[in-house]
């Protein structure tokens, strides 16, 4: 039986002023009602992938099947998941905003 959400051989490379291989290799299966929670460092691909789920964006190699269908757009049922990574996109920016001004209070007070 094949998983509800898969990920095969998934790579990702963005091309500008410079080179950046950000996903190589990503194979996982993900079954329908089970939780997967994905973390890392940043800039380590985790929105990348979640983009390429959410059909966002193309992978560069390999391809995302969601309940036997190749993902390669966005769709009516991966709607939420966008809107999600919105927020949590958000969400990230600010944290990372607080924590810029923590530190800056911290250099202040030495």
């Amino acid at each position: 039986m094949k998983s509800y959400l898969s990920f095969e051989n998934i790579g990702m490379t963005f091309r500008g002023a410079a080179v950046s291989e950000v996903l190589r290799g990503v194979n996982l299966n993900i079954d329908k009602g089970e939780y997967v929670a994905i973390i890392g460092h940043s800039g380590c691909g985790k929105s990348t992938l979640l983009n390429i789920v959410a059909g966002l964006i193309n992978s560069t190699v390999g391809e995302v099947f969601l309940d036997g269908e190749v993902v390669d757009a966005p769709g009516p049922d991966r709607a939420a998941l966008a809107e999600t990574l919105a927020e949590v996109e958000r969400v990230l920016a600010d944290l990372a905003r607080i924590e810029i001004a923590i530190a800056e209070m911290k250099a202040a007070l030495w």
